[in-house]
């Protein structure tokens, strides 16, 4: 039987550090993919089209066009300038700032902002 020397057995341990230290950037590569694709499915089975629709309301925020369309009185050309309006200021604070975008008055703020959130 032949003795094991330390520098074997040095050898052996850097290895098992070295298929250790694989395997957990395997799994941590593993794990992101399956959040991405759970983040997916959850966006698209639970909550709908995706996470701007909460609650029955439309994230001024993060609402696409189509998303924005779905509103009363909101076409493609003022869903367009809300979309705009969001880039230029950063998004909005407040629902009520929607008022600011040009073809949304007061009027036609009373009929949308119980569906709308931030």
């Amino acid at each position: 039987m032949k003795k094991i020397k330390w520098v074997d057995g040095i050898l052996v341990l850097g290895i098992l550090f070295i298929i250790v230290g694989l395997g957990m950037n395997l799994k941590q590569e593993e794990t992101k993919v399956v959040v991405e694709r759970n983040s997916m499915v959850k966006n698209d089975v639970v909550l709908g089209a995706s996470l701007s629709a909460v609650n029955g309301k439309i994230s001024l925020n993060r609402a696409s066009l189509a998303e924005l369309e779905s509103l009363p009185k909101i076409g493609p050309k003022l869903g367009q300038r809300i979309i705009d309006y969001r880039v230029k200021n950063k998004g909005f604070r407040n629902v009520e700032e929607i008022k600011l975008v040009d073809g949304i008055g007061e009027k036609m703020y009373e009929q949308i902002k119980e569906k709308l959130s931030l």
